[in-house]
């Protein structure tokens, strides 16, 4: 079910329910300083050609998901969407780096 069926069965609109369940938006305070610049670097590896950058993403996506299933194998890669065997296979490739 959508929100706008949803919204249709109990007969309001998608903004009265917005605001029903999470209440009114409170108005910002209109700023006159000037903001002041974004002074973020990009990711190194956005500099890097593709293939090398791809690598990088893989080797810390694949440190993040171990870590955050303490190590287990298994539940990583079912955390990651993979089959476990693929996910083997990555882990393989990126020690042999």
């Amino acid at each position: 079910m959508t929100v706008a069926d949803f919204c249709a069965r109990i007969g309001c609109t998608v903004e009265e329910l917005v605001e029903r369940t999470a209440g009114p938006t409170p108005a910002a305070p209109a700023s006159t300083e000037p903001k002041a610049p974004r002074t973020t670097t990009p990711e190194p590896m956005l500099d890097a050609p593709f293939r090398q950058a791809r690598m990088e993403f893989e080797r810390r996506y694949l440190e993040h998901v171990l870590a955050a299933e303490n190590g287990n194998r298994s539940r990583a890669s079912r955390r990651a969407g993979i089959a476990r065997s693929h996910f083997h296979e990555l882990l393989r490739r990126m020690q042999a780096q």
